[in-house]
């Protein structure tokens, strides 16, 4: 496949022309007819935003803004990161999430659709495809976007202060959209208006976000080892690297299983351990500490850090 775009001038304005010329495996005449709608689909879209983008230049500098807010964590980063990457647990964990489908083919590739409720409980649906820094930042496109807007870009950045305190930062870039705009039931009464009602908006999920992620992650700041007495024996809290050998241990001879680097908030079934892997570690647990783990501890457990926060809670509970 190859093409040219061709500029021509008409008076005050000009024509686009975008020509194509491509060929099918073996010509194949269904092979044809599906590259043939593709490549009008595609043109089409391509056309229309290139005229859109051409007929704002003069109102850009009302039209594109970006904005950012901050949140001081007095806890772990990893924590943080957890709770941002894991977006499938936010309509849980955030109340103006209401829905989310998350697929991650290639770890650290989110393709992530989410339904918002807006505070007068209206629901709207935003997909956005996101790239995961591990421990560090997420950055995202939407690509269905609310109709107010033409561009939504925005950076979620996890960062140590130095002061053993983390700084969570929400950034967004936006471009309005003004046939969006004047399309609302009731619409602003000019573009700053529409701009400052789309910060605050924004702004305000992204405050409410970085809030819950706060509070999460201070919730599961690491301690000092703590010792519990059961009868006139003292238990110690499950750490990270017994729990690696307690893994390693149910993996058997399984070379592929690697828990070596951070491994806390990976997903059990990503390290190797399908359903009766984890099973099996858990029994374990259980003889070694002397406790019983609920039953719904097996579907509940995803990540080394589920296994150690549902036994620890467990010895905890029963010194």
């Amino acid at each position: 496949m190859g093409g040219s775009w061709t500029l021509e001038e008409r008076g005050e304005g000009c024509t686009v022309v975008l020509d194509h010329h491509y060929r099918a495996v073996d010509d194949d005449p269904a092979r044809l007819a599906r590259i043939a709608r593709a490549v009008e689909h595609n043109s089409t879209v391509e056309l229309d935003n290139l005229r859109r983008a051409v007929l704002r230049a003069g109102q850009e500098p009302e039209l594109l803004f970006e904005f950012a807010d901050t949140e001081t964590v007095s806890g772990p980063p990893e924590e943080v990161y957890a709770f941002l990457y894991d977006a499938a647990k936010w309509p849980e964990r955030i109340p103006h999430v209401a829905h989310v489908e998350v697929r991650e083919d290639v770890l650290g590739l989110q393709h992530l659709r989410m339904d918002t409720r807006a505070p007068d409980g209206s629901v709207h649906t935003t997909v956005s495809g996101r790239v995961c820094e591990p421990g560090r930042r997420i950055v995202y496109k939407q690509t269905t976007l609310p109709p107010v807007l033409q561009a939504h870009n925005g950076e979620w950045l996890v960062e140590e202060t130095g002061d053993g305190a983390v700084r969570v930062t929400a950034r967004h870039q936006v471009i309005l959209d003004p046939e969006g705009i004047a399309g609302l039931a009731e619409p602003p009464e000019s573009l700053a208006a529409a701009r400052d009602a789309v910060r605050e908006a924004l702004g305000a999920n992204s405050r409410a976000t970085m809030a819950r992620a706060r509070a999460f992650a201070e919730a599961n700041r690491p301690r000092t080892p703590r010792h519990h007495t059961k009868g006139n024996t003292a238990m110690a809290e499950l750490t990270l690297d017994e729990l690696k050998r307690f893994l390693l241990s149910a993996a058997g001879d399984d070379e592929s299983v690697e828990l070596s680097g951070d491994i806390l908030h990976v997903r059990l079934v990503d390290l190797g351990f399908d359903s009766l892997a984890v099973i099996d570690t858990l029994g374990r647990l259980e003889r070694h500490f002397g406790v019983k783990l609920p039953e719904e501890a097996t579907t509940e457990v995803e990540t080394p850090a589920d296994l150690l926060a549902a036994v620890n809670r467990q010895v905890a509970e029963a010194a």
